[in-house]
């Protein structure tokens, strides 16, 4: 696998940590979105994951399909579009069921190349 990839899919994964750790601290969307500072660093992770995941080569993701790519692209659009109105309930979403998922799988990738 070419190293380009591989420090992609490291980037990947360590926003993906930085998400879940910034959401576990506080455990609660409303709280965290008071917080603009902490909420800003959270979205600019999102925003690193959905970056980091089109720069990877297309051939990867069809090797690796167990990941599901698609899923991180559909949410990209309501992130980066809709900045000052986002659907905490899309947010909520992606920090608690997609995330955790997505970090068991890149974490298998990784150990596995």
């Amino acid at each position: 696998m070419e190293e380009k990839n591989i420090a992609l899919l490291k980037t990947l994964l360590n926003a993906v940590n930085k998400c879940i750790t910034i959401y576990e601290k506080f455990n609660n969307i409303k709280e965290l979105k008071e917080n603009k500072l902490i909420f800003d660093n959270l979205i600019s992770n999102l925003v690193v994951i959905y970056e980091s995941d089109s720069k990877l080569d297309n051939e990867l993701k069809t090797t690796y399909n167990f990941i599901e790519w698609y899923k991180i692209d559909s949410y990209k659009r309501q992130v980066m579009s809709d900045y000052h109105e986002l659907d905490t309930e899309i947010i909520l979403e992606i920090l608690t069921t997609q995330l955790p998922v997505l970090k068991e799988k890149l974490e298998k990738l990784l150990k596995n190349i």
